[in-house]
């Protein structure tokens, strides 16, 4: 066969300005294969060109031209399908072909080119390996150039005859064996291109290439990709799998902390564990963090400074967090499913709405394994610097799967700055420009993957894994405050307090762990078992000692919530007060005595004794049962229960007789039905009902309870639909006296089995009046309001009309819920794969601080008797609190001690947060004479000393922005 006369690619386009750059995957890499495979330099050698174009809608006449003789043609895949097989014939009867297709890889065109001649095989052999990787990114690097400059700017200042001639000069030397002449011809190459580029795309990129780290990526493909790369590179790590990587690849980790050293590689990330920040609260992100960056440094030599997650996560609370860890910026990107919201190109300051800010990129990433990426990679590079002046591509790929074309890249790197150069991702924010004015976001924008992957997953209790979680952390907060009280009142070392707190902290992470668990725990679980044992142990290390004794009468409430708690208790047995409904001083705003007589469900029985407390927060109140002032009030009062209806001082419940819902909530003073309840099925699509919900029937309804400080009402019945049954119930609806509050508690059965489908599940259906109305939930801590179908909120959904008092649902750790149409809301109770059955939620009504409202509910108010031999010592102990905020909608989320070098204590740190999106002044008044306050970091570094008040030593005042999250460090006179 005679030399290849012609280096020739069949596109379906005329030339570099149609060029089909928008393939991705297989197609794209064939194509790309197609391209550089025939840049060898023993093929430009013969030939003496480079690649040309033929259209393969121009075919007709192509090997008629007496230009063509003993061409070389490739046919990439996507070309194939346009051309005939009796075309590619007529090219080689005509005018001597080669015709190649269907391949795989380019290193196919020269094998399959030199089998036809002896030449080209002695030339291709004599070629060193690296010489003939550095001519394929050399036609990578023209093919982009030129994409950028004819597909973006419509022409080109490239000399072609000039760039034509240093090509098969470089090829000549490559073939005469002289490296050092061929590498000179190749920069000239190369300076030429960039000569191009830099006529209308002066800025230089950078590249980034990110490494995606997972449990099964930390073994040989790490330590592969780590031998091969000789590039800056950066690793997206959480502190978990570098504790794994200590045991799995201890080689790689003395690589890593090599490069690190050089400035060849920086570690990305920061959480020990990527949960969904969504659906926990505020103080399990901080601990996540802080746990992750210990395990970092501790493993690596340092702590991250650019924080990225991998899986879907991030919400417009994150600034805020991040910012009290000394991050220097985050990759606000995703690189799983999930949809977040861009920022456009370079990079902006991500703004929270506590006005806090990191600075960010949020380019997409760029999939380093799809050649597609690569494909249009010129362009991608020329539309960032149009739009920002500025460009980084953020090239992701597990270890070892990175495509041939990332390499071709890394090549034109080391020769010239073509498409910018490989730097980390350190570098990129210590190099980054900030604009000075921040971009933020709404719940809205990141709109989460969660449900979706739980059903395609179908894991397992998708519901009460957080139920569980957010009941497991308040028990476990409240043993941790406990322990503070116990510190401060009986003067506790660290060495007495360091093993506690340590258990808490291992607990609270198996808390957090388990939300992410493939399968549930058992009942009961271990961690429950575990939480009540930290609780007990807090309670008896808050007892006094002085006496094993029991005053019957004396106890101690301890409220370790920070906002004010009204509550419902029993009382010792054996005390005794006049009968009837009774009230006294706070904190005892009702009671009734134990040998009252009311008229229950089960006919005339002795109400038992209970008493409804106020308890400030923060606080420890005595209180002697038998010494209380009381009071008769409620001798007019209407019953709490009659003739379905509920009612307290705040609202009246009707419950409909058909369906066993709630008819209604009204205010007394208002005749507007406020909302509606109802349990229900979502039908999945298929099913032959006429409407998408089974509907509630109500086989029976009775009263329960209907005593003087309390009542409820039970319905059990059916959720049916076209005439099948398909699950029981039993749903109770109670209220107490002075509680504003609706407590329900539902039991399902189902009977039909549900699919994996979010449109298939078992909800409670709120509805109301107004089609205008407004829904605003928490994210984390924080509130924001939500316009999606589908949003979570773990804590409250409020119901804001215009007209109206506000509803909320205090969703007890419910995470799914669905806006089915302007006026209804589904909680989604059930879903496939859920085992839990007994559900409970609360509705409020007018709440102005529900996120308190909400923490109030789910934490326990523990009850001490007092330990005394002195019944006066006893019933004199002092009521009073640690702390008092003057503003309601900032809460305490943590309140740790603080010990000195000698072990003792003198100090407490607390964490803030502004739930209600209002900038405040903040005055906290403590329990003792402050000695100095400080503003922290949440990695402990100090940010502003606060001012004392100057009239009262016990009193600090300070802004606290709306939404913010901080901590303050409060230190005592001795």
């Amino acid at each position: 066969m005679p030399s290849f006369t012609n280096l020739v690619i069949a596109l379906p386009c005329d030339d570099l300005e149609d060029f089909p750059a928008d393939y991705r995957g297989t197609n794209a890499q064939n194509l790309l294969a197609c391209w550089t495979g025939l840049w060898h330099p023993a093929l430009i050698k013969q030939a003496n060109s480079f690649t040309e174009i033929q259209s393969t809608d121009e075919t007709a006449g192509f090997w008629q031209s007496a230009d063509v003789q003993a061409p070389l043609i490739v046919v990439p895949n996507i070309s194939a399908t346009s051309l005939e097989s009796a075309t590619m014939m007529g090219w080689t009867a005509n005018c001597d072909a080669l015709v190649i297709e269907d391949l795989t890889d380019r290193q196919q065109i020269i094998e399959q080119a030199a089998a036809t001649s002896d030449e080209l095989l002695n030339w291709k052999n004599s070629v060193p390996e690296k010489i003939v990787n550095d001519f394929y990114a050399l036609g990578y690097a023209f093919l982009q150039t030129m994409l950028m400059s004819l597909q973006l700017r419509y022409s080109s200042n490239l000399d072609q005859i000039d760039f034509d001639a240093k090509v098969v000069d470089a090829a000549e030397a490559a073939i005469a064996g002289d490296e050092k002449a061929t590498s000179d011809k190749l920069y000239a190459c190369f300076d030429l291109l960039l000569e191009e580029k830099n006529s209308y795309y002066p800025v230089e990129p950078q590249l980034c290439e990110l490494l995606l780290t997972h449990p099964n990526t930390l073994g040989k493909s790490l330590t592969k990709q780590l031998e091969s790369s000789d590039t800056p590179i950066s690793i997206l790590i959480s502190g978990q799998d570098a504790r794994a990587l200590t045991e799995k690849n201890p080689s790689a980790i003395e690589t890593i902390k090599q490069r690190i050293n050089d400035e060849k590689l920086s570690v990305v990330g920061g959480l020990d564990i990527e949960l969904d920040d969504n659906l926990v609260c505020g103080e399990t992100v901080a601990n996540q963090l802080t746990a992750g960056r210990d395990s970092l440094k501790q493993v690596f030599g340092q702590p991250p400074n650019v924080f990225a997650r991998r899986s879907f996560g991030l919400n417009p609370t994150t600034p805020t967090v991040l910012k009290s860890y000394h991050y220097d910026g985050v990759i606000h990107a995703n690189f799983s499913n999930g949809t977040i919201p861009s920022m456009g190109s370079g990079a902006m300051r991500w703004t929270s709405d506590s006005d806090e800010h990191v600075l960010a990129i949020s380019e997409p990433p760029m999939d380093a394994a799809d050649s597609g990426t690569f494909l249009r990679l010129g362009v991608e590079l020329g539309e960032m610097i149009d739009s920002a002046h500025s460009a980084t591509a953020l090239l992701t790929h597990w270890p070892n799967k990175a495509c041939q074309s990332l390499d071709d890249l890394k090549r034109i790197a080391k020769f010239v700055p073509l498409f910018g150069e490989f730097v980390t991702a350190d570098f990129v924010f210590g190099e980054a420009y900030d604009p000075g004015y921040g971009q933020a976001f709404t719940a809205d924008e990141y709109e989460s993957p969660h449900l979706a992957n739980a059903i395609k997953t179908g894991q397992k209790n998708p519901i009460s894994r957080y139920t569980d979680y957010w009941q497991r952390y308040h028990r476990l907060e409240t043993a941790r405050r406990i322990a503070l009280l116990a510190v401060v009142e009986h003067n506790i070392d660290k060495s007495t307090f360091a093993p506690f707190q340590n258990r808490i902290a291992q607990l609270q992470s198996e808390i957090e762990l388990a939300t992410i668990a493939a399968d549930p725990l058992p009942s009961p679980a271990p961690i429950d078992e575990n939480i009540q044992t930290l609780l007990d142990e807090a309670k008896q290390l808050f007892q006094p000692k002085n006496s094993n004794k029991q005053n019957s009468n004396v106890f101690r409430f301890i409220n370790c919530h920070s906002a004010k708690q009204r509550i419902e208790v029993q009382p010792p047995s054996d005390h005794s007060l006049p009968a009837g409904t009774q009230k006294a001083q706070p904190p005892v705003c009702f009671a009734v005595n134990k040998n009252a007589v009311n008229q229950t469900a089960s006919g005339d029985a002795p109400e038992p004794s209970r008493w409804i407390l106020d308890l400030p927060g923060f606080s420890k109140t005595a209180l002697d049962f038998g010494n209380v002032q009381t009071k008769n009030l409620f001798q007019k009062d209407p019953p709490l229960s009659s003739d379905l209806q509920l009612q307290n001082e705040f609202f009246k419940v009707q419950i409909e007789e058909k369906t066993g819902g709630i008819r209604s909530i009204q205010q007394h003073f208002g005749k507007t039905n406020l909302a509606g309840q109802q349990l229900a099925i979502r039908l999945p699509k298929g099913h032959a009902s006429k409407t998408p919900y089974a509907v509630m029937i109500a086989d029976s309804i009775e009263t329960t309870e209907n005593q003087t400080l309390s009542a409820a009402i039970k319905s059990t019945g059916r959720l049916t639909a076209a005439g099948q049954d398909l699950a029981k119930f039993e749903q109770t609806v109670r209220v107490v006296r002075g509680i504003p509050r609706i407590e329900v508690d539902v039991k399902l059965q189902p009977i039909e089995p549900l699919t994996a489908s979010r449109e298939h599940y078992i909800c409670s259906r709120l509805a109301w009046k107004s089609e205008g109305a407004r829904l605003i939930a928490n994210v984390l801590d924080s509130c924001e309001q939500v316009a999606h179908q589908w949003f979570h909120a773990t804590q409250y959904v409020t119901i804001k009309e215009t007209d109206a008092p506000s509803v909320s649902m205090l969703t007890g750790g419910l995470p799914f819920h669905r806006r089915a149409n302007r006026r209804m809301l589904d909680s989604v109770l059930m879903l496939a794969n859920e085992s839990q059955t007994n559900v409970s939620f609360a509705i409020t009504v007018d709440q102005p601080y529900p996120l308190a409202a909400s923490a109030s509910r789910l934490s326990p108010v523990v009850q001490l008797p007092v330990h005394s031999n002195n019944r006066n010592q006893s019933s004199q102990l002092p009521s009073d609190w640690l702390f008092h905020f003057n503003r309601k909608n900032i809460l305490a989320t943590s309140a740790v001690p603080i010990f000195n070098d000698a072990g003792k204590w003198h100090g407490i740190s607390l964490r803030l947060k502004e739930t209600e999106n209002r900038s405040a002044e903040l005055t906290i008044s403590t329990f003792k004479a402050i000695q100095s306050a400080q503003i922290v970091k949440f990695n402990g570094d100090v940010f502003s000393t606060l001012p004392l008040d100057e009239t009262d030593s016990r009193k600090v005042t300070f802004p606290v922005a709306s939404l913010a999250f901080i901590q303050v460090n409060l230190y005592f006179q001795t």
